[in-house]
């Protein structure tokens, strides 16, 4: 296969022939402006598979663009046959996409740079690639909105992966934030109180329960001591009342007189018959008498019952103990404390609750707090996965943003270099890219001629050094005095 390629009444090119070494290097068309030298860069990337379009030279039928295996004759329309043989990432990657991508906000032109770093390995969007950054697929499902794991630019999947969790760290934070105004609020309520162990409930309450028995115990006591006085003090106005002592035997010895006496005259009636009207007038004062005697025995009887009630009455009173004002303010102090005492083991308990809910709820929020920091690490992480599916060695992804280490300024946005530095980095990209694709063929890169006007000498020294290393071929071209020619770089500045 031929190591040059032929291209004959191109635009304005009559015949020239463009020599490739098979060592790699760097081949510069040289001419003046409007030579040709433009149009010969599209030509050698249309026979590489690029869609330029190309015209043959005023007054020429036919031209032809021959190499690498493959012909191209250009007329109203072309035609190509055969395979081209070489290596080349024309249609996957122009060096000038990063350069500049035409672009005004410098986000924007990133991300551009980004997708055509990556279009020279073909790496779409491939959700799998941001499993590991959350522990799996099943949480990477659960964290990450559908729009983002179905993004079919790695690119735009990227930021929407990181928006996601971003988002998700902003939830993880607020709710971190919810439960320590818990914990606070817990630890406010429990502030004060001792952290002391209080007595169980069933203690104190039976503590309770004993104080007010024994609290009633001295209101009945009094209640009774009361109405013992009172029934005392009854007995005694009683007693005073019917202080008159009734002879009991005496009207005893009156009844049985009178009794004798109405026998004696039951008799006389029955004896002397003659005397009836006097007997019987006798014998109704008799019964009169014995009435009234009878009367007056149940009357002492009754009295001496009363009189003995009262006396027992009297003596009970003064047998029932009472209680002093000091001993039943003693047991109400003892039921208030009783009572004070719950409620205080109530408070410790729940102090004791809320200590161990604030310290349940800071555990919470310091958990919360350590996955916001994991899913924010992660979103963070999205630019790794871009830069590990970039492989650059010159270039990372960092917020989003292509940085460089640079060797005087230190990290530094790609964006803000020079149009020179960023075209070495462009070159250099391409030339360590192009041997993925195969090791065997010849490897082409055609380059503009404005990014290697752009690129100081001792860059392009490094960039042709590159080339030799990796047996790659560049083609571009820079103005010059004279006819069109195709010359072999080299660092020292001569012309082979």
């Amino acid at each position: 296969m031929s190591k040059e390629i032929q291209v004959q009444h191109v635009g304005p090119v009559s015949d020239i022939t463009i020599p490739l070494d098979p060592e790699g290097g760097v081949t510069v068309l040289r001419a003046e402006n409007g030579a040709g030298k433009t149009i010969l860069i599209d030509a050698v990337s249309k026979l590489l598979g690029g869609k330029q379009v190309v015209g043959c030279q005023d007054d020429e039928a036919r031209g032809v663009i021959e190499g690498l295996g493959a012909r191209i004759s250009v007329a109203k329309s072309s035609r190509r046959s055969g395979e081209c043989q070489a290596v080349s990432l024309t249609g996957k990657f122009d060096p000038s996409d990063i350069i500049d991508p035409g672009l005004r906000d410098a986000d924007a032109a990133d991300r551009a740079r980004i997708k055509a770093l990556l279009a020279i390995h073909g790496v779409a969007g491939d959700a799998s690639l941001f499993y590991d950054l959350v522990g799996g697929k099943a949480s990477f499902e659960a964290v990450v909105s559908k729009k983002a794991a179905e993004a079919g630019d790695l690119v735009e999947m990227a930021r929407l992966v990181k928006s996601s969790l971003e988002e998700r760290a902003r939830g993880l934070s607020d709710q971190a934030k919810h439960e320590e105004g818990h914990a606070e609020a817990l630890r406010q309520s429990a502030e004060g109180m001792p952290d002391a162990e209080p007595l169980p409930v069933e203690q104190l309450q039976a503590k309770l329960e004993e104080a007010l028995k024994a609290h009633s115990a001295a209101d009945t006591k009094r209640g009774t001591a009361f109405m013992a006085r009172n029934a005392a003090a009854e007995a005694q106005q009683e007693m005073e009342a019917n202080a008159q002592e009734l002879n009991v035997a005496e009207l005893e010895a009156t009844f049985d007189a009178a009794d004798a006496a109405l026998c004696e005259a039951s008799e006389g009636v029955s004896a002397a018959k003659a005397a009836l009207t006097g007997a019987e007038r006798e014998l109704a004062m008799a019964r009169d008498r014995a009435k009234a005697a009878a009367e007056q025995f149940t009357a002492a009887k009754k009295h001496e019952a009363a009189i003995e009630g009262w006396r027992r009455t009297i003596d009970k009173a003064a047998s029932v103990g009472d209680i002093t004002d000091e001993e039943l303010a003693a047991l109400s102090e003892a039921v208030t404390q009783a009572r004070a005492a719950i409620e205080e083991g109530a408070l410790l308990r729940k102090a004791a609750q809320d200590r161990v809910k604030a310290k349940e709820h800071a555990e919470e929020a310091s958990s919360l707090r350590s996955d916001s920091e994991r899913v924010r690490d992660a979103a963070k992480s999205t630019d790794v996965v871009l830069s590990d599916a970039v492989k650059s060695e010159q270039v990372r992804i960092e917020g989003g943003r292509l940085v460089v280490d640079h060797p005087k300024r230190g990290k530094t946005l790609y964006h803000e270099l020079s149009h020179g530095e960023r075209a070495t980095i462009a070159v250099l990209e391409a030339v360590k890219r192009i041997r993925d694709l195969g090791l065997e063929e010849i490897a082409l890169i055609p380059i503009q001629q404005q990014i290697w006007e752009g690129i100081d000498p001792a860059n392009r020294e490094a960039i042709w050094k590159l080339c030799r290393e990796q047996k790659v071929n560049i083609l571009t071209a820079e103005c010059s005095s004279g006819d069109l020619r195709a010359e072999e770089f080299s660092p020292e500045g001569e012309v082979r």
